[in-house]
């Protein structure tokens, strides 16, 4: 699933641009506050999934990374969303093997995204 995985953007431009037409004229920055939320959050979300992954618990393993998969979907974060869904998989499937390969690939995706995020453009 990783090697699939090499070509896929770390971030759709097109969601946060869709993010950003809900919001009013004058008010805060919807979209920056997404992005620090999901930045301060996602640290935990990886570890429930390191710690699932540790325990070899496929029912932690798919509840934890279905939870981070969510907030990747909302902010478009493609490569770790599809990261995510690959480790929710395996543990709807009963399973954690290969889940250490994919945690890894994740744990870098996040690197990528959350600068790409921070930089805030998709240069």
């Amino acid at each position: 699933m990783v090697g699939e995985l090499e070509g896929s953007p770390f971030v759709d431009w097109t969601v946060l641009e869709s993010l950003r037409g809900l919001q009013g004229e004058g008010q805060p920055s919807l979209v920056a506050e997404l992005v620090q939320l999901f930045i301060s959050d996602t640290p935990m979300r990886l570890d429930a999934i390191r710690q699932a992954v540790g325990r070899r618990d496929p029912d932690a393993l798919a509840f934890a990374a279905h939870t981070l998969k969510g907030g990747c979907a909302t902010l478009g974060a493609t490569r770790m969303r599809d990261l995510s869904l690959g480790l929710e998989q395996l543990g709807r499937a009963g399973g954690t093997d290969g889940a250490p390969e994919l945690l890894v690939a994740l744990d870098a995706a996040f690197g990528v995204t959350r600068a790409t995020l921070e930089r805030g453009d998709p240069g």
